[in-house]
Formats: structure tokens, sequence, C-alpha cells
């Protein structure tokens, strides 16, 4: 009868895991050698916070801007540091976080989107 139980116990608590979803009120963004993983907030508000994670051995270089090209934030950030800050949205711009060194492809920032991952560029 126990080892039911457990084997029951052990079942389900497995099945939940497997249904386990990334959730944020930010965006977050991992950046690693070969990809960025970004994990987006379900809903749109006037400010949202960014938390940029450098998960390479080297120095990240980065700049974050809307579509029609303005700056919104310069970085550098140490390896394994992390930054977080705080942008205004508007309403029908596009947001991108876009790697200078090491060059890696740009983001778009969606909303929504839950968690999404880019490659690296291939190397020429």
């Amino acid at each position: 009868m126990r080892s039911f139980l457990f084997l029951s116990f052990f079942t389900l608590s497995f099945s939940f895991a497997t249904w386990a979803q990334e959730v944020s009120e930010a965006f977050l963004i991992d950046v690693f050698d070969k990809s960025i993983k970004v994990v987006a907030p379900q809903g749109k508000s006037k400010k949202i916070a960014v938390i940029i994670k450098n998960q390479t051995l080297s120095a990240l270089r980065a700049k974050l801007i809307s579509d029609d090209g303005l700056y919104l934030k310069m970085m550098n950030l140490a390896p394994r540091k992390e930054l977080s800050l705080e942008i205004e949205i508007k309403d029908k711009e596009r947001y991108f976080f876009v790697p200078l060194a090491p060059p890696i492809q740009e983001v778009e920032l969606q909303w929504g989107k839950k968690t999404y991952e880019v490659p690296s560029l291939p190397s020429p």
C-alpha cells in the first residue's frame, strides 16, 4: 500500500512539473554565448521593467532601442552580472534589445509571448 501511495504521489508531482511555465511581470533577458532567452510579461503597461542577465564569460555591451531608432539605454555589463532598468512604453512602438559585443542577433521584446529564444548569428 505504501509503495502504491508513493508511486501515485511521484507520478502526479512529475506530471504537474511538466506543465510548469515561466511567467513574469517584467522582461527577463538572459544572454548566453549562443543565444538569448526572453521571458516576456503577459500584459502591457505604461512602464515596464527590463532585467538583463549576462550569462557569458565576457563583458556584454548592448543597447535598448525603439523601432524609430531612439536609444532608451546603452549598457556595459560584466560577466555573470545583471542589470535592472525601467522604461516607459508608447502604444504603437516596438522595442529591441541589441547586443553589440559579443555580436548576437537583436531581439524584439514581444508582450504575451511567454518564453522565447533567439539564436546567435551564424559565423561567416
